[in-house]
């Protein structure tokens, strides 16, 4: 009984009854300034949605506890990818001299020969 007596408890009870009397007023000032077809209009959309809203709802939770009792399976049953990385060797550090005699020929010394045009001899 002490449970009910928190404020709390009196809180909710309070905005449980201001929406009932909400409900009711609206409902009341509804019925009366709206045409006879309007109010069927908003009845039968009442009437198809509430089935409609818990075929949702109970997809939903069917969805959710699906995924959930897949995910841990999945995961048990899925082997560990493993990569191989190759080993590489660093290059071995040179002096900017010794690159440019292996990339240049010494002078004097052509390792290729290129004519262009016609040679008279």
């Amino acid at each position: 009984m002490q449970d009910q007596n928190t404020f709390g408890g009196r809180v909710t009870r309070f905005f449980a009854l201001l929406g009932f009397v909400f409900v009711v007023t609206v409902t009341i000032v509804v019925t009366q300034r709206l045409s006879d077809d309007a109010l069927a209009l908003i009845v039968g959309i009442a009437i198809a949605g509430i089935p409609l809203t818990a075929v949702i709802v109970m997809g939903g939770y069917f969805l959710i506890k699906t995924r959930t009792q897949s995910q841990p399976q999945q995961i048990a049953q899925t082997q560990p990818i493993v990569l191989a990385i190759p080993q590489m060797q660093a290059p071995q550090p040179q002096s900017p001299m010794q690159f440019w005699e292996q990339q240049t020929p010494a002078i004097g010394q052509s390792k290729r020969t290129f004519q262009i045009g016609e040679t008279y001899d």
